[in-house]
């Protein structure tokens, strides 16, 4: 009768270990999205920034 049970005991511990792991790993991906979506983001905004400066003193230039 022992026997079953451990080895039912055994099977939750894996079942747990592998809920944690998915867990975890979903997590994981989900922040890594966000901070490249925020990183993504922000090199947009610099890159536009740069492109523009850059116009802007091409545009003085011409101008001069």
């Amino acid at each position: 009768m022992n026997v079953p049970l451990r080895r039912k005991v055994r099977v939750r511990k894996l079942v747990n270990i592998v809920r944690v792991l998915i867990v975890a790993t979903v997590a994981l991906s989900v922040c890594f999205t966000v901070v490249g979506m925020v990183a993504g983001g922000v090199t947009l905004l610099v890159m536009m920034g740069v492109a523009w400066a850059v116009s802007e003193m091409v545009l003085r230039k011409a101008e001069f």
